[in-house]
């Protein structure tokens, strides 16, 4: 469990996290969303240790993230994906970016290379091993950080905003990769803008002004008047308020623009 206990935290005089309070579970897939300033990548810096909090405290499967010895354990658990992938790359090939994570954790070297080439194969970036970073898409980009964090076999991934330099297609097959390792176990929790990957979630936190102001379903959040909270409402929602206006009853639990498609079509 990951868990937040009466955090805060501050630039200086201002606070962004306000009180925080707040338990993510064990195979959990968690969106977080909320507008510009809303303190949202600063949770997800909080989740690993990479900052400390100004009161309250945060905990890893019941280790606190204050104690420095425990920091390199934290980081292994709690995997951190940003928006910029090549912010995290250091070194010169795919494989050695993977390589490095495990020299930092001390993997048996006899093992390296295989635990390398396991995670490349599992984001289809293993044939592309040889290359340098910097020559890759945006979403190879990505799949080969997310290989760099599976390698040191983490219980929890938090992607921060790691779709919002991505193309449709890429944003999609972020979002794919993203269902497949959730059902593999790892817990999710995704940081977003973008109100159609929610959908995807199996929870939705809302914050605001660095506080939680909804926590729920998708369906739940997207049914209480999100617009309130500066949010847009996804187009497949969109939709399905428009057809349930006109006396078509799509069911609350569709969700996306296929299950409206599908409901259409079988129902009619």
């Amino acid at each position: 469990m990951l868990s937040f206990d009466n955090v805060s935290f501050a630039y200086g005089q201002h606070l962004v996290l306000k009180n925080i309070s707040l338990q993510i579970n064990k195979g959990e897939f968690l969106a977080i969303v909320g507008p510009n300033g809303s303190g949202k990548s600063n949770l997800s810096k909080l989740a690993n240790g990479l900052i400390q909090p100004h009161l309250g405290k945060v905990l890893v499967d019941g280790v606190i993230t204050q104690m420095p010895k425990s920091l390199r354990e934290i980081r292994r658990l709690v995997g951190l994906i940003f928006q910029n992938p090549e912010d995290q790359f250091i070194t010169t090939t795919v494989f050695d970016e993977v390589i490095f994570g495990l020299e930092n954790i001390g993997v048996d070297p006899d093992k390296m290379k295989s635990i390398a080439e396991d995670a490349l194969k599992k984001v289809e970036m293993l044939s592309y091993k040889g290359l340098e970073p910097h020559k890759l898409s945006g979403g190879q980009k990505q799949r080969v950080a997310i290989a760099a964090i599976l390698a040191m076999k983490p219980k929890y991934i938090v992607f921060d905003e790691s779709t919002a330099m991505l193309d449709p297609e890429g944003r999609q097959n972020i979002i794919t990769l993203m269902q497949q390792l959730h059902t593999e176990g790892i817990t999710i929790i995704h940081i977003t803008h973008h109100m159609e990957e929610v959908l995807v979630a199996t929870r939705v936190l809302v914050l605001k002004d660095g506080l939680i102001v909804a926590d729920g379903t998708p369906a739940s959040i997207f049914n209480n008047n999100i617009e309130s909270n500066e949010l847009e409402v996804p187009l497949a929602l969109k939709l399905k308020q428009r057809l349930r206006s006109t006396g078509i009853k799509v069911p609350e639990q569709v969700m996306t623009l296929e299950g409206v498609v599908d409901y259409l079509w079988t129902s009619s």
